[in-house]
């Protein structure tokens, strides 16, 4: 199972950007960096939303980011 954090998805979209503002691509490099950046953006606004439902479902059940049954996503904040 995928042990990624929220932190972990900011370090690929960053990267992402940085890969399409390299002015070394070619136009067909280019292409492929766009629709890859879209392909990301696509899986991005899922695993955010999932996110949310999350943090929508903790807060409805009164729990805090701390609890034992809170997922792995969010194992990179830090306590308060």
């Amino acid at each position: 199972m995928a042990q990624n954090k929220m932190e972990d998805l900011r370090n690929h979209l960053f990267a992402q950007l940085e890969r399409l503002n390299d002015e070394s691509l070619s136009q067909e490099e280019l292409k492929l960096e766009i629709n890859r950046a879209k392909g990301i953006a696509e899986l991005t606004n899922v695993i955010v939303f999932s996110a949310k439902v999350e943090v929508d479902f903790l807060k409805l059940k009164s729990s805090s980011v701390d609890s034992s049954t809170n997922s792995q996503l969010f194992k990179s904040i830090e306590k308060p």
